[in-house]
């Protein structure tokens, strides 16, 4: 939705667009046999420019809400219950 709405299209434009370049470029793949046995690959962010649901209350940040409890400080100069 908010890539939609940066690019000012519908939604449904944009799903459609999505499927022909898809469509495209399933089409057009490389159909050659890899050299190798194993593969790696990265994640793709389809979905890139969405940051999620916008806040209700911009006074009202989530880092003013988060959790106050005190964390047990840096790993160095902390004693950790399991390091004795």
């Amino acid at each position: 939705m908010h890539l939609s709405k940066e690019l000012k299209v519908s939604y449904n434009n944009l799903l459609d667009w999505r499927h022909v370049l898809q469509e495209v470029a399933f089409g057009n793949r490389d159909r050659s046999k890899l050299p190798d046995d194993a593969v790696e690959s990265d994640e793709v962010f389809i979905n890139a420019g969405e940051k999620g649901i916008e806040h209700p209350l911009p006074e009202d940040p989530p880092r003013v809400r988060a959790n106050k409890k005190k964390a047990w400080g840096h790993l160095q100069t902390t004693a950790h219950p399991s390091r004795g």
